[in-house]
């Protein structure tokens, strides 16, 4: 790993939020030193943020009645995030999701980088950003990470500055990722937070409501996407008006064949009439099937009229992207990003992990809505309509933006 300062170093003044709080965490098996800091809004809105792969570690917003709760997974031993294979909290790159076979062609040289998801490379390889430690420095309302990526990590060219900027004013997270390269190489970053709005450690997230503003989502065979663009409408993928989690679980099952049915009452997905996140005396926590969402969505991107041009002139226009509710406690999440896709996974695959607070995490405990550019987009065609979500590739002198905006609230 790439050495780092463990301290915080102040810039600016006069924020509006309090200082962060710092907090040691521990020794790394490289010597560093893993810390965390709290920022803390005047509304109570908290966010703790560790310098081992810029990660989230807990989110804390106040629900209906007014009581603060950590809406976010993650692991109560903060040094288990360094071999974390769910991603929890972290920053993903320096390309997020999947490249096919982990094979791309930049500037004419093709590169073959580190296969660590079966045969295909995934959110950047086996030590990706979320597994490094960045350097971390106070900002006005917030904090900077900052990481330096050499030429040849898991197999990428070029070397790399990136930063990424969190700032909380009231009940509004924001993220701000950057990066130059000294030549050309693909830049596609994620965010990529397990939600669950009832409360970490309050079980499934099938009862969650969930709106993307999205017409159009990109079929995957084997997880890799097509190279097609379709319409949402008709299917399971449709989630224009807000939609019980469960139940379009259940209809997605159905497309693909299988018995899955959601029942209301209980909040559980059943499959044969088993229930398909359930803990067994013997074997433990186990999937019945892994169903559910794993997804890139295209964000509804709508053209600026001029007065919106002129007003955002110097900043990043930021589309709406996703909405969650949770009725029982109220709480509600948007987001908005500038980027033009959304990979949205309802943690299929979280049978039995070990999580904050003693709790274990079952299948559905969270969903992730990781706005970025499209899956794979490296090897299609740019040109297409695909394309025009496609991986941004940067040279010397080029920089990549990717901001998302996370609005906290109830209703």
């Amino acid at each position: 790993m790439q050495a780092a300062s463990a301290s915080v170093m102040a810039e600016g003044g006069g924020a509006t939020t309090p200082p962060p709080m710092e907090r040691r965490i521990g020794t790394l098996p490289s010597g560093q030193e893993a810390r965390a800091w709290t920022i803390r809004s005047a509304t109570g809105t908290s966010v703790e943020i560790m310098n081992v792969g810029a990660t989230i570690l807990k989110l804390r917003t106040r629900d209906r009645k007014g009581e603060l709760g950590d809406i976010v997974l993650g692991h109560a031993d903060e040094l288990r995030y360094l071999e974390d294979s769910n991603y929890f909290g972290g920053i993903v790159g320096r390309v997020a999701n999947r490249i096919k076979e982990g094979m791309m062609t930049v500037g004419g040289v093709q590169y073959q980088l580190d296969c660590n998801n079966g045969a295909n490379h995934l959110h950047g390889g086996s030590i990706g950003y979320d597994k490094r430690v960045w350097e971390c420095k106070r900002i006005r309302n917030g904090l900077e990470f900052s990481l330096f990526s050499l030429d040849g990590e898991e197999g990428y060219p070029g070397e790399v500055h990136i930063t990424a900027r969190y700032t909380l004013q009231g009940n509004v997270l924001t993220l701000e990722m950057r990066a130059r390269s000294s030549s050309m190489t693909p830049i596609n970053l994620a965010q990529h937070s397990y939600f669950n709005l009832a409360g970490h450690a309050s079980g499934s997230v099938l009862g969650h409501e969930v709106l993307v503003f999205a017409d159009k989502y990109t079929p995957m065979v084997q997880q890799i996407p097509t190279g097609e663009v379709k319409a949402v409408e008709g299917s399971a993928y449709d989630l224009r008006e807000p939609s019980c989690l469960g139940k379009k679980i259940a209809q997605l099952g159905k497309e693909k064949g299988m018995d899955i049915a959601y029942d209301e009452e209980k909040g559980v997905l059943l499959k044969d009439g088993a229930e398909l996140a359930e803990e067994d005396e013997e074997a433990g926590p186990r999937c019945v099937a892994p169903i559910g969402f794993d997804d890139n969505f295209v964000v509804r991107r709508k053209e600026p009229n001029l007065l919106q041009r002129i007003l955002s002139l110097g900043r990043e226009r930021l589309h709406p992207v996703a909405k969650v509710v949770e009725k029982k406690s109220g709480r509600t999440m948007l987001i908005e990003s500038n980027v033009p896709g959304v990979q949205f996974y309802t943690a299929n695959f979280l049978c039995g992990v070990r999580g904050k607070e003693e709790c274990v995490y079952l299948q559905h405990g969270g969903l992730c809505l990781e706005t970025q550019h499209f899956p794979n987009s490296i090897n299609v065609d740019s040109e297409s309509e695909f394309g025009k979500g496609a991986c941004r590739i940067i040279d010397e002198g080029e920089e990549y933006v990717h901001k998302v905006q996370y609005t906290f609230g109830t209703e």
